[in-house]
């Protein structure tokens, strides 16, 4: 069975990454992203860094399976690691869809 869809905004996105930024810029954190779309969302912030190893905290954007977070604290166990979405937690039953994935539904 299929789950529904959970379309994600834009306006959604960036309001999460306000939050994000309050946080951890009050606290001089720095900054890496995860994945591909994890680093697009850590350089929309004031604190990114280049290298994992200069960051404080890693950031992806969703934590589905939990893969992806035990493949980055075994290699940076002492980073904090956040992510965007949590699927744990919020849209349990859903896929989410971002924008750029409808985007390119478009250009098959």
């Amino acid at each position: 069975m299929l789950k529904p869809e959970y379309i994600v905004t834009w306006a959604e996105i960036y309001e999460k990454i306000e939050v994000m930024k309050e946080v951890l810029v009050n606290s001089e954190e720095k900054v890496f992203g995860i994945t591909g779309n994890g680093n697009a969302i850590s350089e929309l912030m004031d604190n990114a860094v280049e290298t994992p190893e200069k960051a404080t905290v890693l950031i992806g954007l969703v934590h589905n399976s939990g893969e992806t977070y035990k493949k980055w604290r075994g290699m940076y166990p002492e980073k904090e690691i956040v992510f965007l979405y949590n699927t744990q937690f919020e849209h349990q039953d859903c896929t989410l869809v971002f924008p750029w994935d409808k985007s390119l539904e478009n250009c098959l």
